[in-house]
């Protein structure tokens, strides 16, 4: 098994024991810079206690955590980017990047 692979397992299995949905699910993301539009991959985060609806869903979530391999994206994304959803658009407000290769962006959906 590569490196990578076993890098990806440790993901899974750190947000399995945090109870986070460890299913990898795609996503549009659209950088500020022209390079064009590609598909990523990351974990939707539970949302926050004041929103407590699926991102997508009828009524819909204005705040979305995302947790994506930051090192799997080019180029990487920053404030401002946006993210599609199952259809729905977020802006990019924050990019916590940890040590691991790993990043929460913290998304508000377009209104």
């Amino acid at each position: 098994m590569a490196f990578n692979d076993l890098v990806k397992l440790a993901h899974n299995a750190v947000l399995n024991v945090f109870g986070v949905q460890a299913e990898s699910i795609p996503a549009l993301f659209t950088p500020q810079d022209y390079s064009g539009p590609q598909f990523i991959n990351g974990v939707i985060s539970p949302p926050p206690l004041e929103e407590q609806v699926i991102p997508g869903s009828m009524t819909g979530t204005s705040v979305v955590y995302f947790f994506v391999r930051i090192v799997d994206i080019t180029p990487q994304p920053r404030i401002g980017d946006k993210l599609t959803l199952d259809g729905v658009l977020y802006n990019i407000d924050k990019v916590n990047i940890d040590n691991q290769n790993g990043a929460m962006l913290h998304m508000r959906k377009v209104s």
